[in-house]
């Protein structure tokens, strides 16, 4: 069975969601999509630095990896935020501008 994730506002990660990373200024910012990989929830990398830099050929990230949410007493809630955005709007520089500034 697949460990279930919930992002920084205690919605549930699922397969498809875009998810906004956001640890710090100029570091650990990014735009990912939500994939299974060999069996557990991973993100991809779609678009990061520098400056907001179309990514490809990134290799999937088990979200047991990423940061947790400091102020999230659950060990499954992540430093990520899903956006309800279409992918082809969330996968551009002028949607990573609009979420980490130029």
């Amino acid at each position: 069975m697949q460990e279930k994730y919930k992002d920084r506002n205690g919605e549930l990660i699922s397969v498809g969601d875009v998810l906004v990373y956001n640890e710090g200024d100029g570091y650990g910012q990014s735009i990912d999509e939500v994939v299974e990989h060999e069996g557990e929830l991973a993100t991809l990398m779609r678009v990061g630095e520098p400056k907001w830099t179309i990514l490809e050929n990134q290799k999937p990230m088990p979200l047991k990896f990423y940061k947790p949410c400091p102020p999230c007493s659950d060990n499954t809630a992540t430093h990520a935020t899903i956006v309800d955005v279409p992918h082809d709007q969330a996968f551009t520089a002028e949607f990573a501008e609009s979420q980490f500034g130029a």
